[in-house]
């Protein structure tokens, strides 16, 4: 017993001495793909990533280069999709991240009518989502812009949007396109 004990000690020791680091990325999907600088290793022989992860999934690309594409075609993924990029690699170095504004969601929609009855309704109409993105509606109050509520996006071509805003006399709202707020 006292073997085993020992034999597990050692490779627990032997296991925890090339421990790999970890850089991670999320955001969501806009129809581009990231690009990785991924500089070689000290010692000449390869490079700093060894394993890259899409939602779970390895890549299944060539990385052992200097600069690497994540080409997230290869999951299957529609805009708008949350995605979460794990890079492995060696402790000794730091690869990076060239690009990852692709990630970001980008405020595509036009606001083609928005009105607040007397009521306190917020009724607006948009075209031209790029994806399935929340909307925020915020109000202008005690000077400076409060979020009072999210509103589910659908993604279609025209959509018709409604939110109880209760009444007030000051009426300044602004509704924002965002992505993954549910």
């Amino acid at each position: 017993m006292r073997g085993f004990f020992l034999m597990v000690t050692f490779l627990m020791t032997v296991i925890g001495l090339g421990q790999a680091k970890f850089l991670s990325i999320e955001g969501y999907y806009q129809g581009n793909n990231v690009i990785v600088s991924n500089p070689p290793l000290s010692d000449g022989y390869g490079y700093c990533v060894y394993k890259v992860m899409v939602n779970g999934e390895i890549l299944p690309a060539t990385i052992q280069m200097a600069n690497f594409e994540i080409d997230f075609k290869l999951f299957r993924l529609k805009k708008g999709d949350k995605v979460f990029v794990v890079l492995e690699h060696s402790e000794n170095c730091t690869p990076r991240f060239m690009n990852p504004n692709v990630l970001l969601p980008k405020s595509t929609f036009e606001c083609t009518s928005i009105v607040c009855d007397n009521y306190g309704l917020l009724k607006w109409s948009a075209k031209g989502e790029d994806g399935i993105l929340d909307y925020k509606i915020e109000q202008f109050r005690w000077d400076r812009w409060v979020e009072i509520g999210l509103v589910k996006g659908v993604g279609t071509k025209e959509d018709r949007f409604m939110m109880p805003m209760g009444t007030s006399l000051k009426l300044d709202f602004r509704i924002l396109l965002i992505a993954g707020a549910w």
